[in-house]
């Protein structure tokens, strides 16, 4: 009875919400090695449409690079990771200010990060948008 009860426990433990199985999908999708993705704290944000937590993953010569954070946006099926400074990093701290506590928001974001009305979803969205197809249709220039 209690190998049953013990393993009934573990099945349950191990069962992931459908928002946190499509997050880690789409964080591991471009990987080298999908198979080799690691994943702690990954939560779903308090606005409901945002997942954040943070992926490591084997590069080419097989050694776990550590731990970068991310965020999903459900409604866009878009996973955004923190690197280096640019467009991708700004659409990540509008999503990461969903989720993140001010106190938390405040301290990890760098000096001089605008904020404010102009700061809304839908404008960076549209902005990486409209990136993305300059880069794909080969005409104009890309903004970074």
């Amino acid at each position: 009875m209690r190998y049953i009860a013990a393993m009934l426990l573990l099945v349950l433990a191990s069962c992931k919400p459908a928002w946190q199985k499509e997050a880690e999908q789409a964080a591991s999708h471009n990987l080298n090695d999908p198979a080799s993705a690691q994943f702690r704290s990954v939560k779903l944000c308090p606005t409901g449409i945002d997942v954040e937590g943070e992926m490591n993953a084997k590069n080419l010569y097989g050694a776990y690079v550590g731990f970068r954070p991310f965020v999903y946006a459900l409604d866009r099926k878009q996973v955004f990771f923190l690197e280096k400074p640019g467009l991708d990093s700004a659409v990540f701290y509008l999503l990461a200010k969903d989720c993140w506590t001010e106190a938390k928001w405040r301290s990890e974001v760098p000096k001089g990060y605008p904020e404010g009305p102009g700061m809304d979803r839908q404008f960076w969205l549209q902005l990486l948008e409209a990136k993305k197809r300059d880069r794909t249709s080969g005409g104009g220039r890309a903004i970074d």
